[in-house]
This record gives structure tokens, sequence and C-alpha cells, in this order.
């Protein structure tokens, strides 16, 4: 019951925020963090806290997608095209944009201790199941529990064309 409540009260504040061209990323003294903040005049909206850090948005296709904090305290993802519903509901201890997101739109999400990968729609491509990953140029190394790594290009999880070993 605790947990719907706490949804609950993560959708009614994301619905405050409902308009894109009042909603504005800002630094937040009072916490010392960016939030998502609704400008507009009269508005009873509050801040929607960022991952941490300016970095915690980025474009894709021309949208913004932006690593939230839920109020349970886990991550989230929500986009510039509907601020009223999560695109990855907050349930990750960590989320990340993969490599180049502007040009694959992928997040590293982390669950209960392990890495997967969600696409810029919120579908899980592979599920968390690895200790670590690592990223660089056109491709994503990741490190299974069983310490028998390997490496997969962001062009074949984006195109489905890849196996897990």
């Amino acid at each position: 019951m605790k947990k719907i409540v706490i949804l609950a009260t993560a959708f009614v504040a994301l619905a405050s925020v409902s308009y894109a061209q009042d909603v504005v990323v800002q630094y937040n003294t009072d916490i010392s963090r960016y939030c998502l903040t609704n400008t507009r005049v009269g508005s009873r909206a509050g801040n929607i806290e960022l991952g941490g850090s300016n970095d915690s948005h980025v474009s894709y296709e021309g949208t913004w997608y932006y690593v939230v904090r839920g109020l349970n305290d886990m991550f989230g993802v929500i986009a510039s095209s509907d601020y009223n519903r999560w695109l990855i509901e907050s349930q990750y201890t960590d989320i990340r944009f993969l490599g180049s997101f502007n040009d694959y739109g992928l997040f590293a999400i982390k669950k209960k201790g392990s890495w997967g990968v969600a696409d810029h729609t919120g579908k899980v491509i592979i599920p968390c199941q690895f200790k670590d990953f690592g990223s660089s140029g056109e491709d994503v190394t990741f490190y299974p529990w069983d310490g028998k790594q390997f490496t997969l290009r962001y062009h074949d999880i984006v195109n489905g064309t890849f196996q897990l070993p």
C-alpha cells in the first residue's frame, strides 16, 4: 500500500508540471541540486529533483530526457514530450546516459546491484544482470558476475541484432 501511495503522489507531482513551455531546468540552492521547475505564475508545483548534476538531462531526436529522483528515493526518467508521466518508472538505484546518448538513445539502468540497458522509449532491452559496464567509442562492455566480460556495439543493441552470452 505504501508503494502505491508514493507512486500516486509522484504522478500527482508530475501532473502538476503540465506545460512544457513552463518547465525549465534550474539549480535549486536550497537543496544544492538541479531540478525541473514550473515557472508558470501562480503555479503550486514545486521542483522535481534531477539526478544530482547538470549532466542529468540530454537531448535525443529533439526530445529532452531527464533522470529524476522519485519520492521513493529511486531514479526514473521523464521526457520533455510528456512531463505528465514516467518514461522509465522510478525503480532504479542509478540511471546513466549510455555512451553517446545523442546518437543511440540508450540508458544504463541499475537495479538490485546489477546493470542493464533501456532505450529512449523506456523499454528494457538488456535485463539488469551485470556487475558493471564500461563504454568507449561505439561499444559497451559488460562485466558479468562470473567475470567473463563481453562487448556489444551500440548499433546492434538498438537494432536488436545481438546475443547475450
